[in-house]
């Protein structure tokens, strides 16, 4: 399989997103990062099976979004986290992959965010296409 192709089952990793054998800060293992392409993040949308993070400004959020998202903007992380934490966790729990987009492919807040709910244990996969390829593909 080429380097920037995607499974169903298991997204790409992102650059530096191997799993670590430390424990981060918190406590928790750290979980791993990846990458999922926009047809398979179409894909499991439409099969339920994940759960999408914006972390843009609530401003723009607001002005447009894709469709199920929660904000959770990188800019306020420290606030937010502690409110989203039980969705955060209902959703791995329920199986359901944390993705998170900002955006477009030039922002670095998903990849930010990513590696702060990594060292706090989780899972996470990163949409870098974000959402202007989103609204430019007509998926909005």
């Amino acid at each position: 399989m080429a380097k920037n192709e995607t499974t169903q089952s298991e997204p790409s990793e992102a650059e530096g997103g191997a799993d670590v054998g430390a424990q981060s800060a918190s406590g928790a293992a750290p979980g791993k990062i990846t990458q999922i392409s926009i047809e398979d993040l179409y894909m499991r949308m439409g099969e339920g099976s994940v759960f999408l993070v914006d972390v843009r400004s609530g401003a723009f959020h607001a002005f447009g979004h894709i469709d199920g998202s929660i904000s959770m903007p990188l800019r306020t992380f420290g606030k937010s986290y502690p409110e989203k934490k039980p969705e955060l966790d209902a959703a791995v729990s329920d199986g359901r992959l944390i993705v998170l987009y900002c955006g477009n492919a030039k922002c670095p807040d998903a990849g930010i965010t990513a590696k702060k709910l990594s060292d706090r244990g989780y899972r996470v996969c990163i949409y870098k296409g974000g959402w202007e390829e989103w609204k430019s593909a007509g998926l909005e």
